[in-house]
């Protein structure tokens, strides 16, 4: 190419540096958009829009970094808050206040929702509410725990057997204790044979379970005698080794609050049991000391079978040596006029007129209190004085 040529190219490939229409080579202004030509202004202006925008770019990071602050913070406010209401409510239990302890953790439950630390607490909680219930005035079981089955069968589904096991005897219990306010078709056997396949030793499960024998809404017809389902529960709990007392007092209580009879002669062995093992009694004592004095000195026909299931099983000896050791457990030695009779007539039946004759006539110099067995005292003295006289 020639070099006229070659500028007559220069020139037609020269561009707008705005709008890129073709330009005379050396053109200040373009004719088309009036943009200046001057290279070094249209560099100024990308450094400073480059400016502006990294600018811009570290505003909106800082603008990000303050809102995840913001959220980190209330994220660490709720968990301390939420760890503030569960020890509150821990302590609030530990107090007996179960239904305030139930208003703190749902409380946390709400500043957390789904928090599976917080229902775990609930699972716990509603599981000591169950085993420690009690109503007040008109309050209904069924009101104490239909709120409280929604975290138990939570429970039911965590990961460890054992822990699902607790879970299923709570809720078999709390069926249990709905059927006395008239709940009928309630799965109560089934929810603890399901806790004992998770947990075969589960110490609950076997305790309510034969506790639930005797209770008297229980209608279910078992092919083996009540008690010998029973025994086997409850020898099975006190083999776990755990709650050792709490079973005990679950086992006067059922044999004794029964109407059955071989329940109610099982009580005197597991008293008898317990005397063995130098333990203490647990609540029902007074209970069981009224159901001893109605076996020995009662009348009608209830007392009559009592007598005659008990002396199937045990000796008079071993029934006087059952009664005092009960009354011995009392704070008080002072012993009420039927007491002292029912030991009087233990006496006698032991086989020591002489010493019982002595406590009959003792009671008869009270007998002017009004006592409701002033004449069986007279009889019982008649009938003695004869005999001790002639030995």
């Amino acid at each position: 190419m020639s070099p006229v040529g070659e500028v007559l190219s220069a020139e037609r490939n020269s561009h707008c540096v705005a709008c890129l229409e073709p330009l005379r080579d050396g053109a200040r202004r373009c004719p088309h958009c009036q943009a200046p030509q001057s290279p070094q202004r249209w560099q100024l202006i990308g450094d400073v829009l480059k400016w502006i925008g990294g600018v811009t770019a570290l505003l909106s990071l800082f603008l990000v970094a303050q809102q995840v602050n913001n959220i980190v913070s209330t994220w660490t406010d709720r968990q301390e808050s939420v760890a503030v209401l569960i020890k509150a409510s821990d302590l609030q239990a530990n107090a007996g206040d179960y239904a305030g302890a139930w208003g703190l953790l749902e409380q946390a439950l709400t500043l957390q929702p789904g928090s599976t630390r917080v229902q775990a607490h609930r699972v716990d909680l509603a599981m000591l509410w169950v085993r420690n219930i009690a109503k007040t005035g008109d309050q209904t079981f069924s009101e104490i725990v239909n709120p409280l089955l929604p975290s138990l069968y939570l429970g039911a589904v965590r990961s460890g057997s054992s822990e699902r096991a607790d879970a299923l005897a709570h809720i078999g219990w709390s069926n249990a204790l709905r059927t006395r306010d008239g709940l009928r078709r309630l799965a109560i056997d089934e929810q603890f044979d399901a806790a004992l396949v998770a947990d075969p030793n589960n110490v609950f499960a076997h305790t309510w379970q034969a506790t639930w024998l005797f209770m008297r809404e229980n209608k279910v017809d078992y092919d083996k005698p009540r008690i010998d389902l029973a025994r086997t529960h409850f020898d099975a709990a006190l083999a776990s080794g755990q709650r050792r007392q709490w079973i005990r007092n679950m086992q006067l209580s059922s044999y004794i609050g029964s109407y059955d009879t071989a329940a109610q002669i099982e009580a005197i062995a597991v008293v008898a049991s317990l005397k063995a093992e130098g333990s203490t009694l647990p609540a029902h004592t007074t209970t069981f000391e009224q159901e001893l004095t109605n076996l020995v000195i009662g009348r009608g026909d209830r007392a009559d079978v009592l007598r005659d299931a008990a002396l199937n099983r045990f000796t008079w000896n071993e029934i006087l040596d059952v009664y005092t050791w009960v009354l011995s457990m009392r704070p008080d030695t002072n012993y009420d006029a039927q007491e002292r009779y029912t030991l009087a007539r233990l006496t006698e039946l032991t086989g020591e007129p002489a010493n019982a004759l002595n406590m009959y006539r003792a009671l008869l110099l009270e007998a002017s209190e009004g006592y409701s067995f002033s004449q069986e005292l007279a009889d019982a003295v008649a009938r003695l004085d004869g005999a001790v006289d002639g030995n």
